[in-house]
């Protein structure tokens, strides 16, 4: 996942936007409805059954997506406590076609 460290954070795309979440919501209008500057949540999912290290990322109506299993030290970060502020950066067509994220991440 491409990202760049800025002086306000780092900006990087998730990844699982296109998939549906297990309780049949779909991730892809919960990204519609997102705002530019919306806040969201970074929540690990250490029982996920693909990936143990998975971060999921959370907007108030449910899962949007996962942080990249190439974005470690984020992973790290948010397992770690060290995650001050998450915010929607872009909203736009990501490279399959579907709706994709990018994020604003503070680190302490």
């Amino acid at each position: 996942a491409p990202r760049r460290r800025q002086r306000q954070g780092i900006v990087v795309d998730i990844v699982g936007e296109s998939f549906n979440n297990e309780d049949g919501t779909s991730r892809q209008a919960i990204i519609q409805s997102l705002q530019i500057g919306e806040r969201v949540t970074l929540i690990p999912e250490p029982k996920n059954p693909y990936d143990s290290a998975a971060i999921a990322v959370h907007a108030t109506q449910g899962v949007i997506g996962y942080l990249s299993r190439d974005d470690d030290d984020l992973r790290e970060a948010a397992r770690s406590g060290k995650i001050q502020k998450v915010e929607v950066d872009a909203v736009g067509p990501s490279q399959t076609g579907h709706l994709g994220v990018r994020l604003r991440v503070i680190c302490t």
